[in-house]
């Protein structure tokens, strides 16, 4: 099924409303017999191009050493290998909370697989209890993101959860 999301981020008050269009959008988006990846990869598509964001995608946790490894995005070609503790996303391993960078180039060890990037937003992604990887945002405006973005996140990430089947590593290899 084909589906454009069309963006129009001239309204001030877009983001807000468009995160109940999109969960709209995603409910019915979500197939529960493709799995987790092709999900993820529908979710990924949907707030990339229905919020405009420079980059969007999954980064998942490999089990053995702790290295973040790209998995869906959509944008300017990315980082492959993050490893733990390092950058945004691996800070957000460490912490196991999402994290708002306002400004890139003000956050120790960012990692810049777009010099374009001005600001930056990773939340933990679980499936069950466990962390499993990490959902990260790229602007290219200064602090795009806020505490709202996060609390909007929240639910598309819960129910990308109930697709994913399996270890880690399966997913990534």
């Amino acid at each position: 099924m084909a589906h454009d999301i069309p963006y129009d981020g001239s309204r001030p008050d877009h983001r807000a409303s468009r995160y109940v269009e999109l969960m709209r959008d995603w409910e019915a988006l979500q197939d529960a017999g493709a799995g987790w990846l092709a999900n993820a990869s529908n979710l990924v598509a949907l707030l990339h191009r229905g919020l405009g964001f420079w980059w969007t995608g999954f980064y998942l946790l490999r089990p053995t050493d702790g290295t973040l490894v790209l998995g869906p995005f959509q944008g300017p070609v990315a980082c492959t290998l993050i490893h733990r503790g390092k950058g945004v996303c691996g800070a957000c391993v460490e912490r196991n909370e999402p994290i708002l960078v306002p400004d890139v180039d003000r956050f120790p060890g960012h990692i810049a697989c777009s010099s374009l990037s001005r600001s930056e937003l990773v939340l933990p992604l679980y499936a069950g209890q466990s962390l499993v990887g990490v959902l990260d945002l790229d602007s290219l405006e200064l602090d795009d993101f806020g505490q709202e973005d996060i609390q909007a996140l929240q639910p598309f990430l819960a129910s990308l959860q109930r697709h994913w089947t399996g270890s880690p590593e399966r997913a990534i290899r």
